[in-house]
């Protein structure tokens, strides 16, 4: 059994309407069931900016940036040491 959240009087389970005070109980319930995916929602939300806050990944380890910028520098010192020593030795 099910108790009506206006007047606290009992209800079937299936019904629509309290037979005491007349209250919509399936808009009750679809309110509720919005409650609490509104929560649901703002906990992902809350996890998704403390995961921006600290960039992780799933395993802990940090990303880094310079983990992919650091060979295109060192490609580029590379070339540019090789372009030297060529236009130095003619």
């Amino acid at each position: 059994m099910n108790y009506c959240p206006n007047c606290g009087g009992e209800v079937k389970d299936k019904s629509k309407y309290c037979i005491l005070c007349g209250y919509d109980l399936v808009k009750t319930e679809i309110d509720n069931s919005k409650d609490e995916r509104i929560k649901e929602l703002e906990e992902k939300i809350a996890r998704l900016e403390k995961t921006k806050a600290n960039p992780s990944s799933q395993d802990g380890t940090q990303t880094n940036s310079w983990m992919f910028i650091m060979p295109i520098f060192i490609v580029a010192f590379f070339f540019l040491f090789i372009f030297m020593i060529v236009f130095i030795t003619r």
